[in-house]
């Protein structure tokens, strides 16, 4: 959003105020009033816009994070988010701290899955949600990763404890590199 203001610098008149509101986006080069004041009104003296050869335009901006539909977080970020399935956000954040924790991720990459029933395994699950989040340009899902915990649909609606969950991911997860 933008304010643009043309100040009043003659008693008793009043500012001229304009305001725009625009998503802007990369490819765009330029945007903005087609028109704004003309010129004949911002040199006439009753409207008190101009002192001594002088304007004074104030100019007001708020700049948004990006969102919407047509944001490519990947393009701009180099990441992705994850999908939240219901009330699973607390697992989708230990899911990108585990992720960014490198020598865990590569851990988890070095289990042997080939074998692994593939709507059972956690360890295999995992692997897809950490491949997905390094190569997809589209936030990932993890409705096989909350399938493969035994967990039915309705269970991802409901609320977990972060700790509790990652004792058990860790569990299976060590499981598996045990053998």
């Amino acid at each position: 959003m933008a304010e643009l203001k043309l100040l009043a610098q003659k008693e008793g008149c009043d500012s001229f105020v304009r305001k725009i509101q625009h998503l802007f986006y990369s490819k765009e080069n330029d945007w903005g009033f087609s028109h704004f004041m003309t010129w004949q009104d911002v040199l006439d003296p009753e409207k008190g816009h101009i002192k001594d050869d002088t304007i004074i335009l104030e100019v007001h901006l708020v700049a948004d994070a990006p969102h919407g539909v047509s944001w490519d977080s990947k393009k701009h970020t180099g990441y992705v988010g994850l999908k939240n399935q219901g009330a699973t956000c607390y697992m989708n954040s230990l899911l990108q701290t585990l992720y960014f924790t490198n020598e865990l991720r590569k851990a988890v990459y070095k289990m042997p899955t080939e074998s692994d029933d593939s709507s059972k395994s956690v360890a295999l699950a995992l692997q897809r949600v950490f491949h997905e989040l390094q190569f997809s340009d589209k936030p990932v899902g993890t409705k096989k990763l909350t399938k493969s915990f035994g967990w039915e649909t309705l269970d991802s609606f409901m609320q977990h404890d972060v700790q509790e969950f990652l004792r058990v991911l860790l569990d299976k997860l060590e499981s598996k590199m045990k053998g």
